[in-house]
């Protein structure tokens, strides 16, 4: 793992990012499916997420999506985005670097078993319309073609003609990894 952070120091001192190695943390907030880490720089604190890839973020090579969605939320004042610094594939590790965004959680995730719950701290009944808001923001952002963007001319652009052409290009690979969950799960029961 210590490896894995200096190959990500030295290429953020390449962008002229000077990280204090020594302020390097785990963060307390997890990520969904990648771990996070918190460290100061020059330029401010950021934020590292490391994520183990499923198939469908292979295919799909996400890694170069992030950039071009960042860049694309950079023009559009009214979405909080933090900025993307760096990302790039590692082994079987996608890495993340974005401006660090301070803020108070509004609750947390709690994993039971197979489950995954949020708790909220905050009243959601005031924070749901809000995310809804920027929901909505998102959504009115333009891009052209259908499906998993790709960079192409250094835009971001769907991939596909036409959405059935995205969801016919994906049905199989989503249902392998249904029938593969599926799978985990019924032989996780029958351990029990």
């Amino acid at each position: 793992m210590i490896k894995k952070f200096e190959i990500i120091f030295n290429d953020l001192k390449k962008k002229d990012i000077l990280v204090l190695p020594r302020t390097l943390e785990k963060y307390k907030h997890q990520g969904w499916m990648s771990t996070v880490y918190t460290v100061k720089t020059n330029k401010g604190k950021l934020i590292i997420h490391l994520v183990k890839l499923v198939k469908e973020h292979k295919i799909n090579q996400i890694w170069d999506k992030f950039s071009g969605l960042a860049t694309i939320f950079s023009f559009h004042k009214e979405i909080p985005a933090p900025r993307i610094l760096y990302s790039r594939l590692s082994g079987e590790v996608f890495i993340l670097v974005q401006e660090f965004f301070e803020g108070r959680p509004a609750g947390k995730r709690v994993l039971r078993e197979t489950i995954i719950s949020d708790k909220w701290s905050s009243n959601r009944y005031l924070i749901i319309p809000e995310v809804l808001r920027l929901l909505a923001n998102v959504h009115k952002v333009h891009l052209n073609g259908f499906g998993w963007p790709i960079i192409q001319n250094s835009l971001l652009i769907g991939k596909h003609d036409t959405w059935k052409n995205f969801f016919d290009a994906n049905i199989f690979i989503w249902l392998e990894e249904i029938g593969r969950a599926d799978r985990r799960l019924s032989l996780d029961n029958s351990n029990k």
